[in-house]
């Protein structure tokens, strides 16, 4: 019998094989509670190299498959998950023994709970993100600021099959762009799990570097906004309207940021990608 207690489930298309190096290395002290069930996108041989270093220290299960969408993928990963929890890594995320095994000692049933993200190099959090200093509860406005997917873990029904799957409508490499994981949390959350901040535990990950080129990034925050919009319209009325100060929010924001030229590209990108989402697509 499996003493599987949570699964974290990752993806890479490659380039990033130093940091799936230090992901296993972190898991290896708690091989008997945690699995890693990753998909490999990639066509040669790099990341399967890694995972053979650890065969015998680390419980995993290495998947491959051709490049996809990043629902795609993790919705694989899910289909051969054993845990009763799940987690979501990140290529370049890493964990504290401390905090996997905090988590794997939690007793809870139907529930989200969101941990804090932290770059190890700065000790600062991650993409300068403010976190609640106590456990709370949080509202669907709440999950948006403080359950980044990496940092966040959901615990089963018991005596209830999982069967829920991110929508591959949404995520990178799909024209929606972002926002899978906070789709998820909230179906979960309508559904009636809790979600919970629980600052006792952390996630380590590194800070994104700054992109040098403007157009790129305008277009990634028009695909990521894009998406945003469509997840915060379809549950707006689950949130009894309050996911409406979310759309005030990033319409004012993204339009003030028109006023700086250092800024005005990629608010523009925000901008087209929120309004394109709230007219033009929705999710049934």
């Amino acid at each position: 019998m499996s003493n599987v207690r949570l699964s974290l489930i990752g993806t890479s298309q490659g380039g990033r094989e130093k940091e799936i190096f230090r992901l296993l290395e972190s898991l290896v002290s708690v091989r008997d509670s945690v699995e890693l069930v990753f998909v490999d996108q990639t066509r040669g041989d790099a990341i399967s190299s890694v995972f053979d270093k650890f065969i015998g220290q680390v419980n995993f299960n290495l998947i491959k498959t051709d490049p996809c969408s990043l629902s795609i993928a993790r919705n694989l990963a899910l289909d051969n998950a054993k845990g009763n929890i799940i987690g979501f890594c990140d290529d370049d995320a890493f964990y504290s023994a401390s905090s996997l095994e905090y988590i794997c000692n939690l007793t809870l049933d139907g529930a989200i709970v969101s941990v804090p993200v932290v770059d190890q190099a700065s000790g600062n959090n991650y993409a300068g993100r403010k976190f609640p200093p106590h456990k709370s509860v949080m509202s669907y406005s709440q999950v948006i600021r403080y359950s980044l997917s990496v940092g966040t873990f959901i615990f089963k029904k018991s005596g209830k099959p999982f069967s829920e799957k991110f929508d591959e409508r949404l995520g990178v490499g799909t024209p929606l762009g972002g926002s899978e994981e906070t789709e998820l949390f909230f179906r979960l959350k309508s559904e009636g799990f809790s979600t919970v901040f629980d600052p006792a535990a952390f996630v380590f990950h590194d800070n994104d570097m700054p992109s040098p080129k403007q157009n790129d990034l305008s277009l990634k925050y028009q695909r990521y906004a894009t998406g945003y919009a469509v997840v915060i319209k379809k549950y707006l009325m689950a949130s009894n309207g309050a996911l409406g100060a979310e759309i005030v929010n990033v319409l004012g924001r993204s339009s003030i940021g028109l006023l700086f030229p250092s800024r005005r590209k990629v608010c523009w990108g925000r901008l087209k990608g929120f309004v394109s989402g709230l007219v033009k697509h929705r999710l049934v």
